[in-house]
């Protein structure tokens, strides 16, 4: 199969976009002479710049087009038809899709997106709705493989080895720098370096870990693992990050840094990739975080932790259960792990093939009664080596 043009459809934010740069890897090394384009939204542009094999950048507002409401706007017809426009000129021989169909209206969207690019091979994954495509893998729903997995599925329609292959954040030689300059204050100090992230991201709040937990632990972490504590995130975490803080009694001390708003994409993971440990609950920082290198602890209670957990090539993050065993019974990670409670409403969050409850439910028992102490164990055995 020779392929000279090969659009790759992420509409979607960071960490889902880093879903996608294994396959992006595998589609490169079948098909290294094509060129690879990746439509996403325009917010997308920071952590596109930090995936491998890209040639080029389609940026496409969708979110205008979520609702069947919006074909009655006559603006929307006119961004539409330019957008059409601009897919059918580039004339792609292969489009790769790389979304679950989890609305009829959904994937009537994307098949008036991949018809319209006039590419003979359509490739995705099919759970009942994928009529338009021509290159089909089964969906078997969220968390019956990881995302990373199932996108490499999608490439290996196109040709390319579905060997599993790690994820890919590549900061510049700059962040790499910057990241040196912002990490000073701690350089000299002693101890596990271990980086917190205490948001979830906008889309699903649900997920996040109480601030006072958060608070408990780096101070746990700091008194009893001697750490070196750095909290990271941008502005939806940012007053967190001082509560957190200040909760836990850390505002002046010389070994807790707080870089939140004070990285780009690319200098976050820089950071992170000189940290001994990352936690942190779902997030688009954890997923960098695990395509940087630093062992990850994620801390999942909505989260379908096996569709979204810190990814391992070939195998899964380590489960720590914190409701039927005990942590002196916990296997040592080799290196990611997942924090959770294994109720039997949890995951809420993407079972199956839909959406499931974004917003959770108001008791939140599967992150609320997770302890500190849980957290701090599970830490303690992450960094018993190091």
């Amino acid at each position: 199969m020779k392929l000279e043009r090969i659009l790759v459809v992420k509409l979607a934010d960071v960490g889902d976009l880093l879903m996608i740069s294994a396959a992006l890897t595998a589609l490169h090394h079948a098909h290294p002479d094509a060129r690879i384009d990746v439509l996403a939204p325009p917010k997308a542009a920071a952590t596109l710049a930090a995936l491998p094999h890209i040639d080029g950048t389609i940026l496409f507002d969708k979110f205008g087009f979520d609702r069947p409401a919006a074909l009655l706007n006559p603006r929307r017809w006119a961004d539409g038809l330019r957008f059409a426009r601009q897919l059918r000129t580039a004339r792609y021989d292969a489009v790769a899709v790389m979304h679950h169909l989890t609305t009829r209206f959904g994937s009537w969207k994307f098949a008036a997106l991949t018809l319209t690019s006039g590419a003979k091979l359509r490739a995705g994954l099919d759970n009942g709705r994928g009529w338009f495509l021509t290159a089909r893998y089964p969906d078997a729903g969220f968390g019956a493989m990881h995302e990373a997995a199932y996108w490499q599925q999608v490439a290996a329609l196109l040709g390319a080895d579905a060997a599993p292959l790690p994820l890919s954040f590549i900061p510049t030689a700059t962040d790499i720098q910057r990241a040196g300059e912002l990490l000073a204050p701690l350089l000299h100090e002693s101890g596990p370096l271990v980086a917190i992230h205490p948001g979830t991201g906008a889309y699903a709040p649900a997920r996040r870990w109480p601030a006072g937990y958060f608070a408990q632990l780096a101070r746990r972490l700091h008194d009893t693992l001697n750490a070196r504590l750095v909290i990271v995130g941008g502005s939806d975490v940012s007053e967190w990050a001082v509560k957190i803080i200040a909760s836990a009694g850390l505002g002046d001390d010389a070994k807790t840094l707080n870089l939140c708003e004070q990285t780009t994409l690319g200098e976050l993971g820089a950071v992170l990739a000189r940290c001994d440990l990352y936690i942190g609950s779902d997030s688009g920082p954890l997923h960098i975080a695990t395509a940087s290198g630093v062992p990850v602890l994620g801390i999942y209670g909505p989260s379908n932790h096996r569709a979204w957990g810190p990814y391992v090539a070939g195998g899964a993050a380590t489960e720590l259960d914190a409701l039927t065993q005990p942590p002196q019974d916990w296997p040592q990670p080799p290196s990611h792990a997942v924090l959770r409670q294994s109720l039997a409403c949890s995951p809420c969050l993407y079972r199956e093939h839909a959406v499931g409850l974004r917003h959770g439910c108001p008791p939140r028992e599967c992150l609320d009664t997770l302890t500190p102490d849980a957290a701090l164990a599970a830490a303690r055995l992450m960094l018993g080596g190091r």
